[in-house]
């Protein structure tokens, strides 16, 4: 039983890692720093090292790449004493420098640099990795959330639900908002007509001029009768670049409008936006692709897999113990014939006492087998619950899904009733 709960515990801890033993930035650049010390750099000539750090993902030098530079520079400091350190990598092309690339993975940073000599073909003068955390605080963005755009509704309609979007945005508390009646004080027609921009455009236009760092469209198109299409976009008021964008189906009915606006808000503020306002300005794509190669298994992924080698743990141990029982049922067995034939009474009292100690164990087994049947049957009901009833609040049901429709169609002509069941699943 001790056993089993010690693989448990060491399995769930190696799917969901404790950062208690993960080193902080000060650690790291140490790190290091001790690492070019002893066994990479070997300057006898060379009196002056640069230091960069840039975000892979943007390749840009933002405020954590400022940060992880700094540190770094000050832990070169203090064990490459007489050396000449910069943070400048364009002031000494003969120098030797010490660049690195920087990615946020979750809460932990990991961090690779390599120094190369410039004045020697760039040649390499050594590499390392590491891996630390760090709080990257987010500041939020004052965003502009624009009207809807809907060509089927009215005015008054547009209205109505564009606060629905907005203030489904503000219980995420993602960004700051910029009042309604600011926004209302332009037109997107009146710009259109006199500047020709498209609507992403236009947006840029009513974003620079209410001095915003983001910009949020949303629209609502009809594909076909009873199909529309709800999409989303955040956009860099700066430089027009896309941050994230999203779109979701509908029926088109007003009556379920409210909970697919409130939807497409949860989705335009999932994770991959906070990824994107740390990692810089990147296309949606690449941000997909980044993501997907940083966290390969999600956490729903790990919790199936702990299930289900807890589960084999249990009926593993399960099996044991019942195989245990066995055989000493069968040594019972054999110790039976024997008492029958003994013909000393010595040697009755040693198979009686035999006996009964097999019985204490194998009863011991037979309760630890039921155990190990109650936790199997525990793990695969939790499985199971997660596998087909449980759901993230982050993945609402859509509004529009109707699982089950009845129809009763009358034949007057015939006399007769047609019924038909229609489930969708």
């Amino acid at each position: 039983m001790i056993k089993f709960f010690s693989f448990f515990i060491l399995f769930i801890w190696f799917l969901f890692p404790c950062n208690s033993f993960a080193l902080n930035l000060d650690e790291a650049a140490d790190q290091v720093a001790e690492y070019f010390q002893k066994s990479a750099i070997k300057l006898p000539d060379k009196k002056s090292i640069y230091i960069q750090v840039l975000n892979q993902f943007s390749l840009k030098k933002d405020s954590s790449a400022k940060k992880i530079e700094t540190e770094i520079y000050l832990a070169m400091q203090r064990r490459f004493t007489g050396y000449r350190l910069f943070l400048d990598s364009n002031q000494d092309a003969a120098a030797v420098m010490i660049s690195g690339m920087y990615e946020p993975r979750g809460n932990a940073i990991h961090l690779t640099l390599k120094a190369f000599d410039r004045n020697n073909q760039n040649e390499i003068l050594g590499q390392t990795e590491v891996d630390f955390i760090m709080d990257i605080k987010v500041s939020k963005k004052l965003v502009a959330v624009l009207d809807l755009e809907a060509k089927n509704l009215s005015e008054t309609q547009i209205k109505a639900f564009s606060d629905v979007f907005r203030s489904a945005l503000f219980r995420k508390k993602a960004f700051n908002l910029v009042a309604s009646a600011e926004i209302d004080k332009f037109d997107p027609d009146e710009i259109q007509n006199k500047t020709g921009c498209t609507s992403d455009q236009c947006a840029l236009i009513i974003g620079e001029q209410l001095g915003v760092d983001r910009v949020i469209s949303t629209s609502m198109r009809k594909v076909s009768d009873g199909l529309y299409i709800l999409s989303g976009k955040i956009i860099n008021s700066k430089d027009g670049s896309i941050y994230a964008a999203t779109t979701i189906k509908h029926n088109g009915r007003l009556i379920t409008l409210d909970s697919a606006l409130e939807t497409l808000a949860v989705k335009l503020t999932s994770d991959k936006v906070e990824v994107q306002a740390i990692t810089g300005v990147m296309e949606k794509e690449q941000i997909d692709q980044e993501l997907k190669s940083g966290s390969q298994i999600t956490t729903d992924e790990k919790w199936h897999i702990a299930y289900i080698f807890s589960a084999a743990i249990a009926v593993f141990s399960s099996r044991s113990e019942a195989d245990k029982a066995n055989e000493l049922s069968d040594e019972n067995s054999d110790i039976s014939k024997e008492y029958k034939v003994a013909t000393t009474a010595a040697k009755r009292i040693a198979l009686k006492k035999r006996y009964d100690s097999n019985t204490s164990k194998i009863s011991s087994y037979q309760e630890n087998v039921r155990l190990y049947d109650l936790i199997t049957v525990a793990i695969v009901s939790l499985e199971l619950y997660h596998a087909f009833y449980y759901k993230r609040d982050s993945e609402p049901e859509p509004a529009t899904t109707q699982p089950i429709t009845f129809r009763v169609a009358p034949n007057i002509a015939s006399q007769q009733m047609y019924f038909s069941f229609n489930w969708k699943w």
